[in-house]
């Protein structure tokens, strides 16, 4: 068991991992911050981890998310499945509508979201 003079890298490398609170004063966090980065971890929302991440979107709204908002499928394979789907008169329009936007409309809306 580790005791006081063990260092995180001992602790972990013994298979005892670090303790919550161990892990927020290492951190300089709370330990309701190791929490919800935990829970948000093991969530596998990719989309959520990453705006966290580059901060896009706060760890508490993204922990808020997740009970909240539906994972994120797969937008790439919809979009080709649309794309294979339309009409040749139907690309045409939906390049010209892209081809009018400007980055900021086409910034990730995960912060707008409330």
């Amino acid at each position: 068991m580790p005791n006081d003079t063990t260092s995180a890298a001992d602790a972990k490398s013994t298979g005892y991992g670090l303790t919550v609170k161990q892990a927020a004063e290492l951190m300089n966090v709370s330990e309701r911050q190791i929490y919800k980065s935990g829970k948000l971890l093991a969530s596998g929302r990719q989309d959520l981890i990453e705006a966290v991440e580059f901060g896009k979107m706060s760890l508490h709204a993204a922990f808020s998310a997740l009970d909240t908002t539906p994972p994120r499928k797969d937008g790439l394979k919809a979009l080709v499945r649309a794309w294979n789907a339309a009409t040749v008169e139907e690309r045409v329009v939906f390049k010209d509508a892209v081809s009018k936007l400007s980055a900021a409309d086409v910034e990730p809306q995960i912060c707008s979201r409330r």
